[in-house]
């Protein structure tokens, strides 16, 4: 099936991303109003990110491209995904016993490769388990029926319209950095909890290099492009993109009794963490009740 199903369902449930038009209630308020708008112009944002790895591609899914691990690898190695991995490794480094980091031979540069390895199959397998939990061509279905029998067809020749053009472009220049934001604070909330191992990322470090501020300025012009992009096509390109988030929307309704989290248990990520000197948190037994 396609990225334009599968990348939009797992960014929906890692990240949170936006509501459709039709969710802001009629009877809303001037506040709320302006909140769903800044809402959904986030979600118009992080799925054109989304969509344009590759552009042009149409409905390859990125997760399914034989060089997909490598992309994600190389976004950890743009200046921003080596800062988020040092603090992994950093964090690795400061938990381990000196004599099993003599024994292994861990250096701070094996231990980046070792993370950027870890990193991205953490990424990958969770990328697969969300992939099982959905009938992907009931969502098609799904979005078919929203949008016209032809709509898969014309949202591939939309990609190909100027101002959409430009916007997946400006898409997969922030693409590297957007990845390793989104999944950043999923790894480092498996370290704690499995690990009990504080590595800082995100917004709650209050740190700007982890704060990212450049990047923000990057998503304005993304933001001011769509903002006053007024062609048919880009419009267009927008409603089927957002038709394919109400028709995930929907699967995630009937299947929210049977999900699962994404970053459960991985235990050969777990049996490699412990051969590299560091101890799993072995949670306390509940005294009976």
């Amino acid at each position: 099936m396609s990225r334009f199903i599968a990348t939009i369902v797992f960014m929906v449930m890692l990240a949170g991303i936006g509501v459709s038009h039709s969710q802001t209630p009629n009877n809303a308020t001037a506040n709320e109003a302006a909140f769903r708008r800044m809402e959904m112009r986030q979600t118009q944002i992080n799925l054109i990110i989304n969509l344009s790895p590759t552009p042009g591609s149409g409905f390859t899914r990125w997760a399914d491209e034989p060089d997909a691990a490598n992309r994600l690898r190389s976004a950890l190695e743009t200046p921003y995904g080596r800062i988020v991995l040092n603090e992994f490794v950093i964090a690795h480094r400061n938990a381990m016993e000196p004599s099993c980091r003599t024994i292994k031979n861990l250096s701070d540069d094996n231990l980046e490769s070792i993370w950027r390895n870890i990193f991205t199959r953490m990424v990958m397998t969770a990328y697969w388990r969300v992939s099982q939990q959905f009938d992907q061509q009931a969502i098609m279905a799904g979005f078919l029926s929203i949008s016209g029998p032809d709509a898969i067809s014309e949202f591939t020749r939309l990609q190909s319209a100027p101002d959409v053009a430009q916007a997946l472009r400006l898409g997969q220049s922030l693409w590297p950095e957007k990845i390793i934001m989104s999944f950043a604070d999923n790894v480092s909330r498996y370290m704690l909890l499995n690990y009990r191992l504080r590595v800082a990322t995100g917004h709650s470090t209050g740190r700007p290099e982890l704060l990212n501020y450049a990047y923000e300025g990057k998503e304005r012009e993304l933001d001011n492009l769509i903002e006053n992009a007024d062609s048919p096509e880009f419009k267009r390109f927008l409603d089927l993109s957002e038709n394919m988030l109400t028709a995930h929307g929907i699967a995630l309704a009937l299947n929210r009794s049977t999900l699962v989290d994404l970053f459960a248990s991985m235990p050969e990520i777990d049996a490699e963490l412990t051969a590299l000197c560091l101890a799993p948190y072995v949670r306390p037994a509940r005294p009976n009740q």
